[in-house]
């Protein structure tokens, strides 16, 4: 970066499973311990259809169909 600071990006090991919530909190918190900071992709709930619309956000231009 331009004031010398670095970003390390690593990819997730391929038997991290995206629809465990437990899962997902873990690393978080594994992660945060480290001093770093997770992004990404880390939870999916599949089939759930409209959430936005049952928590009263309105309608989403594109809904997952899992």
């Amino acid at each position: 970066m331009h004031d010398g600071s670095v970003v390390r990006l690593y990819k997730q090991d391929n038997d991290y499973d995206i629809e465990d919530r437990h899962a997902a909190l873990e690393a978080t918190s594994h992660y945060t311990r480290e001093g770093k900071i997770l992004t990404g992709l880390l939870y999916i709930q599949r089939g759930q259809r409209g959430a936005s619309r049952s928590a009263g956000y309105g309608t989403t231009s594109a809904e997952f169909d899992g």
